[in-house]
C-alpha cells in the first residue's frame, strides 16, 4: 500500500534540469523572502509593505500546497474527475486568499465593491485557466488514444503475442 499525504515520496524527478533548477530557486527565494520579512518585522515592526510581502508569501505557499492536495493522487487519493478537483481547489484557494488579502491590506476593507471585484476576477481567472487546461488535456488524451490505437494495430498486424494491452 502506498503512503498518502503531502509527505509521501515522489517517484518521478522533475522532467528537466531547468525544472529542477527553477523549483529549487523558488524554494530558496521563498526562504530568503521569509527571512528578510521576519527580520524587517523584528527590526521595524509590521509595516504595510511587510504585511503585503508576508501575505503574498503565504498565499503562494498555500496555492502550491492546495494544488498538491487537489491534483496529486498520492496526497488524498480522491477518485474525482478534473472538474470536481478544480472546484475543490477553487473554493479552498479562495478561502485562503481572502484572509491573505484582508491581513495583507491588498484591498480597502470598507469598500465592498473592491472585494466583489476581487472575487469576480479570481473566478474569471480560475474559469479561463480551467477552460484552457481542459482543452489541452482533451487534445492530449486524444493524441494518446491515437498512439495507443496505432500501437495496437501494429501489434495485431505483426501478430504480436504477449500480454494483453
Amino acid at each position: 500500500m502506498r503512503r498518502r499525504g503531502l509527505l509521501s515520496p515522489v517517484e518521478e524527478p522533475p522532467r528537466t534540469s531547468l525544472a529542477a533548477g527553477l523549483s529549487m530557486g523558488c524554494v530558496i527565494a521563498v526562504v530568503m523572502l521569509l527571512a528578510t520579512t521576519f527580520a524587517g518585522i523584528a527590526a521595524f515592526g509590521m509595516s504595510e509593505g511587510l504585511a503585503i510581502c508576508l501575505s503574498c508569501i503565504v498565499a503562494g505557499v498555500a496555492g502550491g500546497l492546495l494544488q498538491q492536495v487537489c491534483f496529486n493522487p498520492r496526497v488524498l487519493g480522491l477518485p474525482w474527475g478534473y472538474p470536481a478537483r478544480v472546484a475543490l481547489f477553487g473554493i479552498a484557494y479562495l478561502t485562503a486568499l481572502v484572509p491573505c488579502a484582508w491581513l495583507g491590506g491588498w484591498l480597502p476593507v470598507d469598500v465592498p465593491g473592491a472585494w466583489i471585484s476581487f472575487v469576480v476576477i479570481y473566478l474569471v481567472i480560475l474559469g479561463a485557466c480551467t477552460f484552457g487546461l481542459s482543452r489541452r488535456y482533451r487534445r492530449q488524451r486524444a493524441a494518446y488514444a491515437e498512439c495507443l490505437d496505432a500501437y495496437r494495430a501494429r501489434r495485431a498486424h505483426e501478430g504480436g503475442a504477449g500480454p494483453r494491452d
